[in-house]
């Protein structure tokens, strides 16, 4: 019987789906190799069922990220740091224009943030937000209203995405998908040159990746974002040091003779890498369950052995606040991730953006 006794890591919660608390499975269940296929009955929940991120099958899942991984490589995300700086850069215009005496929306403010660098990214334009008198804050209202009625939707079929703001950008890259003098190369760009059959480059497909992979990265990323700010600004030793190395680094970066850091340089520092991290571990970005499916073979956790085809489940919430892992887990600690041995043993535990073959497709 699963989850007889208090205190069970493995309990039943459905009548088909079972979660499991225990750090030395994660890396057992979101892993690279096997064919691992996600829960239909939650996917179906998001209402973009031809999108690639809520593809059930394995290989369905995997032909279909493929051609979209170069778009999210590391190369070209190296390469589009001019949007970050430039959308950064506006942001600071804009609150350095607020009085003294004024409230700054900083919650707003850092949505709109990534909403536009996403949008640029993405579509090769930007929403500009960023210039709204309030940032849009009804966008960033919806989105954090969405998570109450997501407990709804997993059990009603009723969220349907609005897809009609993206219909001129969809509209006009399908016109220049053979035209390699076309300057935008954007997501939907990617999809339609890719070597992907027909019955995946439909519009209901286009509309429904791209509503869907933006998405995911709006919100997420705002989240973690505000969660540093607060955790660091809380902290004036926090902040102090942090504002120290980078003033070091970028005064390095100046007598090497480069106008700017750049990310390599910004990886390359300990303390903001600890800060970053740390900002991940208690604002992650997903925080829900997110099921994996061994269609084709038992899983075994302990003594239990568990059927082919059992949806079955962990949260980085409980990971990130175990105590065994990570003492005095409420605590902000950017120095917990500044050793080596700790990155190394936390490889196998922290997975901010997920493992296997559905981890976050924009982690980088």
């Amino acid at each position: 019987m699963v989850g007889d006794q208090p205190g069970c890591p493995i309990i039943r919660i459905s009548p088909y789906e079972l979660h499991i608390n225990d750090p030395s499975f994660y890396e057992k269940l979101y892993r690279q190799d096997g064919r691992w296929d996600k829960y239909d009955w939650c996917m179906k929940a998001f209402g973009a069922k031809s999108a690639m991120l809520h593809t059930v099958g394995h290989y369905s899942h995997k032909r279909r990220r493929a051609a979209l991984n170069p778009f999210f490589s590391k190369v070209k995300v190296a390469n589009s740091q001019f949007i970050i700086q430039g959308a950064v850069e506006k942001l600071c215009n804009r609150l350095r224009g607020f009085s003294a005496t004024e409230v700054v929306p900083l919650g707003s403010a850092i949505s709109a943030l990534t909403r536009d660098v996403s949008a640029e990214f993405l579509f090769g334009m930007s929403f500009n937000h960023l210039d709204d008198e309030d940032f849009n804050s009804g966008i960033l209202a919806m989105h954090q209203n969405g998570g109450k009625i997501w407990r709804v939707t997993k059990h009603q079929k009723m969220m349907k995405i609005t897809k009609d703001i993206y219909a001129n950008e969809l509209k006009s890259a399908n016109k220049v998908t053979t035209d390699d003098s076309h300057k935008k190369h954007t997501l939907v760009h990617e999809i339609l040159r890719s070597d992907l059959p027909p019955a995946d480059k439909t519009l209901e497909h286009l509309y429904d990746d791209v509503v869907t992979i933006s998405s995911a990265g709006f919100e997420t990323s705002a989240h973690v974002m505000r969660a540093v700010l607060y955790y660091v600004y809380k902290n004036p030793d926090i902040l102090n040091r942090l504002r120290e190395e980078l003033a070091a680094a970028s005064q390095k970066a100046i007598g090497s003779g480069e106008a700017e850091l750049n990310l390599t340089a910004l990886e390359q520092l300990p303390y903001l890498t600890g800060v970053l991290m740390e900002g991940l571990r208690l604002g992650m970005p997903v925080s829900s369950r997110l099921a994996r499916v061994a269609p084709d073979r038992e899983l075994v956790y302990d003594k239990w052995h568990i059927p082919p085809g059992t949806p079955v489940g962990m949260t980085m919430l409980l990971l990130n606040h175990n105590e065994d892992l990570y003492p005095d887990h409420k605590r902000f600690v950017p120095e917990r991730w500044m050793g080596p041995t700790v990155r190394k043993n936390a490889d196998k535990t922290f997975a901010p953006f997920n493992r296997g073959t559905r981890s976050c497709l924009g982690q980088q």
